[in-house]
Formats: C-alpha cells, structure tokens, sequence
C-alpha cells in the first residue's frame, strides 16, 4: 500500500517539473522575440529620424 502512494507523489513531482520546465521555456522564447522585434522597431525609428534630418538640413 505504500508504493501507490510513493509513485503518485513521484508523478505529481514530475507533473509539476514539466510544468515550471514549460512556463520557464514559454517565458524565455517570448522574451526573446520581444527582444527582436524591440530592436527592429528602435532600428527603424533610428533611421527615420536620420532620413527626417537629412533631409531637413538639405532644405536649410
């Protein structure tokens, strides 16, 4: 009677393994396309105010 009990202990532990092994991945590969898409954005803000200013000291 106690091996039913130790195993379903060991698959909760398991069960809750996987789940803080899958929050933790979903976590880190969100951050990462945050990351990415931050950075194109602040890359095209970038160039449109270096186009913005080229462009307005060519008429000065």
């Amino acid at each position: 009677m106690v091996k039913p009990k130790n195993i379903k202990l060991q698959m909760r532990g398991k069960l809750a393994l996987f789940t803080g092994m899958l929050l933790i991945v979903t976590i880190l590969l969100l951050s990462a396309i945050s990351y990415v898409n931050l950075t194109k954005a602040y890359e095209r803000s970038v160039k449109a105010t270096e186009q913005a200013t080229t462009i307005e000291s060519s008429l000065l």
